[in-house]
């Protein structure tokens, strides 16, 4: 196949795999579940400047339903509170404190250990052949290096912690509504750039063989079959989200049994490490 040909099929995949990218930044920005990629259109006005998210606050995700935002210095609070509002005003805001999140935690371990404790006197046997009473101290803040962290005379212990909005009834019909629609409006971009691509190639078409034309033009078809089926995907993945968000609702409110502990295993209190921003792009090169 001559190289204008494969020019031609190189930017008709990348023209296509944009909006396939676009598609899964719409999908994540309609925050069924927590999703740090969310915050990238966030903004922070510190009134000298706009910055990004990314440049005054780390972000971590505790769990499916929550974001926490912990801010360099105390200073940008505010200023991030009124950028995350602009670009998510849905979402719940919790102020929270990390040496009381460790409190609440370390009472909840010593309760746990009081109920243990009277239901049964147990050894627990390790793996070389020592033996650990049950009653022996949980690891402390210390074995993982966090004692800095937790300065109690500090006040940069502040946080935010973002939950997503509820996924009711209503906003599961919503939801399901809106991924169809930006899925539909996808596919009409992905046939209009495919058409254009049929008509750049037939333009080529006398300084091409006929051999590298019907080549080409297979060759262009497999890549809109290809970003499609990605498409289709990401719309499946979605749909899957907006129920699993549904029934978690569900179950919180109490319409059906809470048989399904998973969640339990995923909230791993706020302590969980920072998440980069970036946007992962499908690879759609032609070779």
């Amino acid at each position: 196949m001559n190289t204008l040909l494969i020019k031609q099929l190189n930017d008709t995949q990348q023209k296509m795999g944009a909006y396939l990218s676009l598609l899964d930044l719409r999908y994540r920005n309609l925050c069924v579940k927590s999703e740090p990629l969310a915050l990238l259109p966030v903004t922070v006005d510190t009134g000298d400047e706009q910055l990004n998210l990314e440049d005054v606050a780390n972000v971590s995700k505790p769990n499916d339903f929550q974001l926490a935002i912990y801010p360099n210095t105390p200073n940008f609070m505010q200023d991030i509170i009124r950028g995350v509002f602009d670009a998510h005003p849905e979402f719940k805001l919790d102020i929270r404190d990390m040496n009381e999140d460790r409190k609440n935690q370390e009472m909840e371990k010593e309760n746990q250990k009081v109920q243990e404790t009277d239901q049964k006197d147990t050894t627990i046997e390790k793996e070389e052949g020592e033996y650990l009473s049950s009653e022996e101290e949980e690891p402390g803040m210390s074995d993982f290096g966090l004692d800095d962290v937790f300065d109690e005379d500090s006040p940069e212990t502040k946080y935010l912690l973002y939950t997503m909005p509820e996924v009711n009834k209503d906003r599961h019909d919503f939801l399901d509504n809106g991924v169809k629609l930006l899925h539909q409006q996808c596919m009409v971009r992905l046939d209009a750039e495919y058409a254009a691509g049929q008509k750049r190639l037939n333009e080529s078409e006398k300084y091409s063989s006929e051999k590298d034309m019907a080549e080409a033009r297979q060759d262009l078809k497999d890549i809109l079959d290809d970003i499609k089926d990605k498409a289709d995907q990401m719309l499946q993945d979605k749909e899957q989200e907006i129920e699993e968000a549904y029934l978690h609702y569900l179950k919180q409110h109490g319409s059906i049994p809470d048989d399904d502990h998973s969640d339990d295993e995923q909230e791993q209190g706020e302590f969980d490490g920072a998440h980069g921003f970036r946007v992962s792009q499908p690879q759609t090169n032609h070779e």
